[in-house]
């Protein structure tokens, strides 16, 4: 806990605040929740023009986010916003309007360089959006109607364009398919001794991240429920084993995943 005070007092003094500043301890989503279950803290800031400027970190202190919001709650963005991965290195940044990303939006990969870039009309892909590999080379270019894909244009490595079938693409997959991962789930779990005592039950979701070689790193309890819901459902969670990697924009994908577990005393 000290160390953690410690590291928030540094950020403190590299942001500009004034008396009406709040700190809220709160999760990725900026709902308020005790200390002791928070996954971020933020610094929220009343502007003149009614507007909250808003700073959030993840419990390391290393920054996820960086945006105006239009209410106290903080629930409509406004404006530009940045998010950050977890090295401090920028994640992706662009415009909002009335909660919805509008215009030009940039994606990068951890080390910077481009991962993603293309409009957004009412939250959705619109125009043309270019894909890029790791190493920095054009993977695909498509054409979007408000988030309906209307055309794409894959480039191999060197340089040559191709279509592709529609085949071509798919999501990562738990091994045995969807069916089998909540069976593995429900197979798995072992409902803690203290929560049944207690009467603990509820809904705790994971979040992850399947890599392009199928491994499951980044683990993080996204919305919990108790401490000894929370570390069972990340346990087995962590347990799985590697998934089949996902294929998309003519690329190996790292993609995020938010899985439910379902803790229920009948």
């Amino acid at each position: 806990m000290k160390t953690l005070l410690l590291v928030s007092v540094l950020v403190l003094s590299s942001i500009s605040f004034t008396q009406d500043t709040v700190l809220r301890h709160c999760n990725f989503a900026l709902k308020e929740v005790p200390q002791s279950r928070a996954s971020c803290f933020a610094y929220v800031v009343p502007q003149d023009d009614s507007t909250f400027w808003v700073q959030q970190y993840r419990r390391d202190s290393s920054q996820y986010l960086e945006a105006t919001f239009e209410d106290a709650a903080l629930k409509i963005k406004k404006g530009k916003c940045y998010y950050y991965y977890d090295n401090d290195s920028l994640r992706s940044f662009g415009n909002f309007v009335d909660n919805e990303k509008e215009g030009l939006w940039k994606f990068y990969w951890e080390d910077g360089k481009a991962n993603q870039e293309g409009t957004y009309k009412v939250g959705k892909p619109h125009g043309e959006w270019l894909y890029y590999r790791a190493d920095g080379s054009l993977s695909s270019r498509e054409q979007y109607e408000v988030g309906e894909r209307l055309s794409s244009e894959w480039y191999d490595e060197s340089g040559k364009a191709f279509t592709p079938k529609e085949t071509d693409e798919y999501d990562p997959v738990f091994p045995g398919g969807e069916a089998a991962l909540m069976r593995y789930i429900a197979e798995n779990v072992k409902y803690p001794e203290i929560s049944m005592e207690m009467a603990e039950q509820g809904t705790v979701y994971i979040q992850f991240v399947v890599e392009e070689d199928g491994e499951l790193t980044s683990f993080k309890v996204i919305r919990g429920v108790s401490d000894a819901l929370d570390k069972e459902a990340l346990r087995v969670m962590k347990s799985m084993p590697k998934w089949k990697p996902g294929f998309l924009h003519n690329r190996k994908q790292k993609v995020r995943f938010t899985l439910p577990v379902t803790f229920s005393l009948r």
